[in-house]
């Protein structure tokens, strides 16, 4: 089955199947308008648990995780199909879906596969910055969340970490990793941040954690929105999960879980 949710934009639909097999649909009548086989155009397998990273969007590019030898990140015209441009090399690709923010002025693509943290050019793909950030299993999987001048991400294997963005140029350097004591070890879901407080479940505990994005200190810690439980099990439970949607206009948040 499918990992990832569809991308709309503009009357049409683009895709990314378990396989690696990426479409462009016409949203009206699901006729197909362009199609690319990842594992036969890059010489890559399949993930163990699937190709996962939904398409990014951005005006006319539609930017993409792949995998292999230099294709990591490729970006397609989403009118025609046709490849801009690839860049990046790993061992795994990981399932963490492109991700593009504004730093120091200008956009960067961040692309975070199973051995690094990245931000690129999102034009041709070059390399802004690289930070090492391995998790377990090359499970790279929530997309990186940004408030300020400060991108977190984390991982199974408690990896986490803080990154600084410089305002003057596009860089980056690690304001602070995590330890068992501190911040919250994201993996099956992407967590949410507002007012430099990060929002997660936790994989290794399954906890829902409070933790400030400042300095990872945790503010509190709940097992009700994941195992719906007042206090901490008799023994350990592991991947609770709980998927965070904010209401704009109640201001309210919506739990899946």
């Amino acid at each position: 089955g499918p990992r990832s949710i569809p991308t709309i934009s503009e009357g049409k639909v683009y895709h990314l199947g378990a396989e690696g097999n990426l479409v462009c649909l016409k949203a009206d009548t699901g006729e197909l308008i362009w199609s690319k086989d990842f594992q036969k155009e890059y010489g890559i397998e399949s993930p163990i648990w699937g190709f996962a990273a939904h398409p990014l969007v951005v005006g006319d590019t539609i930017y993409c995780v792949a995998g292999g030898d230099g294709s990591v990140a490729v970006a397609f015209d989403k009118e025609t199909g046709e490849q801009k441009w690839s860049a990046l090399s790993a061992v795994e690709p990981g399932y963490c879906p492109p991700t593009m923010i504004k730093a120091a002025g200008v956009d960067q693509l961040i692309i975070w596969h199973a051995e690094s943290i990245n931000a690129l050019n999102p034009a041709d793909g070059s390399v802004y910055w690289s930070l090492p950030l391995k998790p377990n299993y090359g499970m790279s999987i929530m997309a990186p969340r940004m408030e300020g001048n400060k991108l977190f991400a984390s991982g199974i294997g408690r990896v986490a970490a803080v990154m600084e963005l410089s305002d003057d140029e596009p860089a980056a350097k690690i304001l602070w990793k995590a330890n068992p004591r501190i911040a919250v070890f994201c993996a099956n879901s992407t967590p949410f941040i507002k007012d430099g407080v990060i929002y997660g479940c936790d994989v290794d505990t399954s906890e829902m954690i409070a933790a400030k994005l400042e300095d990872g200190e945790r503010l509190w810690t709940s097992f009700r929105p994941t195992l719906n439980l007042e206090e901490k099990p008799e023994r350990s439970v592991r991947h609770g999960t709980a998927f965070l949607t904010k209401h704009e206009e109640s201001g309210k948040f919506y739990l899946f879980t």
